[in-house]
């Protein structure tokens, strides 16, 4: 497996990683079963992918949405939530979290998690009504698979046992750029 991996580009192994995440969570069992069907040998390098070593792969960010994120932290952290997981919403942790091949959320918050959306991830022009692009909205509906549906989660241990260790969150919910802006910072919780 990796010498075929070696041969992919970052962006080539993020959209296979994907693929096989999106057949392992589907709702149908017999388009999560696809891949038990496949040869041993295309198991295993399915496996393989999602297993192997390299980073997950993001698209870029734009100055706003690393801006936007950056202020949700601070408040976060004026608010005492890093500084003591104590403090934490049912005792969860506060931060963004890894998700391996699958990429990561935001900001888990106690028992929930959140994609913090900046321009990106809409279609343009921006209007009254933001549109969420597919990618983004694929995104949230793998990642509420993985987080959130433990029929799901099991499926995919099978083909990347890290995923056993991830926590179970609500969500995931949204909050995007411009929604956090039309909040005066003296509204904002403190």
């Amino acid at each position: 497996v990796d010498t075929r991996v070696q041969q992919l580009t970052p962006q080539q192994l993020a959209v296979l990683r994907q693929y096989f995440l999106f057949l392992l969570v589907q709702p149908q069992d017999h388009a999560r079963g696809s891949l038990l069907r496949l040869p041993v040998e295309m198991q295993r390098f399915a496996s393989g992918l999602l297993l192997h070593r390299a980073a997950a792969w993001m698209p870029g960010t734009s100055d706003t949405t690393r801006r936007f994120r950056g202020e949700v932290a601070e408040l976060l952290d004026v608010a005492g939530g890093t500084a003591a997981s104590a403090s934490a919403p049912e005792g969860g942790a506060i931060g963004a979290l890894q998700l391996g091949p699958a990429g990561s959320v935001d900001l888990q918050l106690g028992g929930r998690s959140w994609l913090l959306d900046g321009p990106e991830a809409f279609f343009r022009p921006f209007g009254a009504a933001l549109r969420l692009t597919p990618q983004e909205r694929q995104r949230a509906w793998l990642l509420g698979q993985l987080l959130g549906n433990e029929e799901a989660r099991a499926c995919v241990v099978d083909f990347f046992p890290p995923a056993a260790k991830w926590p179970r969150l609500e969500g995931p919910q949204r909050l995007n750029w411009l929604d956090w802006n039309r909040v005066p910072a003296s509204d904002r919780p403190a």
